[in-house]
């Protein structure tokens, strides 16, 4: 039962059992703490400490540190284990407690960080997985200013390992389409009833006062099955990406287009995926379903895919299936990269539908099988 009860001034009720608790300032370390706006409950949490500072504008408040740990949402079905929040510069004190978090990334400082720990996201279809996440982290991340005065993010990490289980109600199979009936049984065949997965992305900008340059890397590993990765690297002059902030409100196809036509041009790019077990089953899967053996299965499917890249590529098709196939037959990792002399604008990725040998020569596309 909380022993204290605060009212702010845009009219949150803060209760709580003990600990230290300053109105004016909003820095507090309390304990068993509730938050109701109207007399309704909105969240609550075992332990918070929070340090904020007033912005120079007066009109927020920047939260240097917080830390709250079993921080609940009763309204949104969610319980956190733990929440960090450091540099979020918020203007209502509400929303850092009702988890706003587009409110809150959009609030995000030089040096922000933002850390969820220990929670369940439940998938509210008949069919599908519940997420177990052990956390999911922003960080780094850092801000500059361009010459303009726009401030835009030179570092940016997201990072999180999260344990998935599939959820089925066999009653409700029957109305999926047969696209979703084909997943649906693929899972199943594959096992996938328990997934463990991690995941790592970095993205880097940096610019000359001429062009913005982008470097991004991700990995995704998923235990048991398959690790995958990514390097990406691309350019745009300084005055198309001013365009591209102005045209921010485009969205789908249109947004595509403007980017096609904005003289982003990519320098490299490569995907690397290591099998760890999923390349196995899958191909087992295929030979039960064609009454084949596993070597005969592989041995079919490696000539349907020679064909198809002999047909598509007649010059460059056979050069590039070769690791392909062997990453087919043997296994380890498979690296797919494009490594064009000159960045390569995007526009004319086009080239492809055209003329699709040329383009690979040109923008030198390699596949190599790595043990």
């Amino acid at each position: 039962m909380a022993a204290t009860i605060v009212t702010l001034d845009n009219g949150v009720e803060v209760r709580f059992k003990d600990g230290q608790f300053d109105a004016k300032s909003f820095n507090m370390r309390v304990n068993s703490v509730e938050f109701y706006n109207d007399g309704k409950l909105f969240a609550l949490a075992d332990t918070m400490r929070l340090e904020v500072e007033p912005h120079a504008d007066g009109k927020h408040v920047i939260v240097k540190d917080s830390e709250m740990t079993g921080f609940v949402l009763p309204d949104k079905g969610l319980e956190f284990g733990k929440v960090v929040l450091r540099n979020l510069m918020i203007k209502d004190k509400g929303n850092l407690f009702a988890a706003d978090f587009d409110r809150l990334a959009d609030s995000l400082m030089d040096n922000a960080y933002i850390g969820l720990f220990d929670f369940l996201v439940r998938h509210d279809e008949a069919i599908g997985f519940d997420a177990y996440v052990h956390a999911v982290e922003i960080s780094p991340l850092r801000l500059k200013a361009l010459p303009n005065g726009d401030i835009y993010y030179s570092e940016l990490g997201l990072r999180g390992a999260m344990d998935l289980t599939r959820r089925d109600d066999n009653s409700q199979t029957k109305s999926l389409s047969q696209n979703d009936m084909i997943g649906y049984a693929a899972l199943q065949k594959l096992n996938f009833d328990k997934i463990k997965l991690a995941f790592d992305i970095q993205h880097k900008m940096s610019e000359d006062g001429v062009s913005l340059y982008l470097e991004s890397t991700g990995n995704l590993d998923i235990e048991q099955q398959f690790v995958s990765g990514f390097n990406l690297a691309m350019q745009m002059p300084l005055a198309s990406f001013y365009k591209m902030e102005n045209a921010a409100e485009l969205e789908g196809e249109e947004a595509f287009f403007a980017l096609l036509q904005s003289d982003a041009a990519l320098a490299n790019f490569s995907f690397d995926i290591r099998d760890r077990g999923l390349l196995g089953k899958v191909m087992a899967i295929i030979a039960e379903e064609r009454a084949q053996s596993v070597d005969a299965a592989r041995a079919e499917i490696s000539l349907m895919l020679d064909q198809a890249m002999r047909e598509a590529l007649p010059a460059e098709g056979a050069k590039l299936a070769m690791a392909i196939d062997y990453f087919l037959r043997q296994g380890g990792k498979l690296r797919i990269a494009m490594t064009p002399d000159e960045p390569l604008p995007l526009i004319s990725l086009g080239g492809f539908l055209i003329a699709p040998d040329l383009m690979v020569r040109t923008s030198n596309i390699t596949t190599q099988r790595l043990d």
